[in-house]
């Protein structure tokens, strides 16, 4: 499948936050807002990263080196399982979709601790938890924890 935005790595330009690629043998990855908008259409909010990891999954990507709104990132994290699901062929087909949250620092305020805020996100009308961690976090512990 041709898909456009293809990228070597996903990181938030400019900011040093980057997913490890550890354990994610030959991943496809793409961007996230050229994905979206080639998939769904219009101006949707969209995760930084799609990663195809293998055969068996594919991670929906947001990194934050600043202020996490986390209303945003529930309508990402949305909007790329909307995604996954009009993908056609085998990038979509039986892949566990996991969405990943990583930043530089969560802060103290009990409004950016992700352990206070149990976001989830819809995924086969069952709500999955999302994996937070910080910035470089690898491929292989994000795929133990999803």
């Amino acid at each position: 499948m041709n898909l456009p935005g293809r990228l070597k790595k996903c990181c938030e330009p400019g900011r040093n936050c980057c997913v490890g690629l550890q354990g994610a043998g030959k991943p496809l990855i793409y961007k996230g807002e050229i994905l979206t908008h080639h998939v769904l259409g219009g101006q949707k909010k969209a995760c930084d990263c799609f990663m195809f990891i293998g055969d068996s999954h594919v991670l929906l990507v947001e990194l934050k080196s600043r202020t996490i709104k986390f209303e945003d990132i529930q309508e990402k994290f949305d909007n790329g399982v909307d995604v996954i699901k009009q993908l056609s062929g085998s990038l979509a087909i039986g892949r566990k979709i996991i969405p990943v949250l990583l930043a530089k620092a969560y802060g103290s305020k009990p409004s950016n601790n992700p352990r206070t805020r149990r976001l989830t996100v819809k995924i086969d009308g069952k709500p999955n938890s999302i994996v937070y961690g910080k910035c470089g976090m690898q491929v292989s512990e994000i795929i133990s924890k999803g």
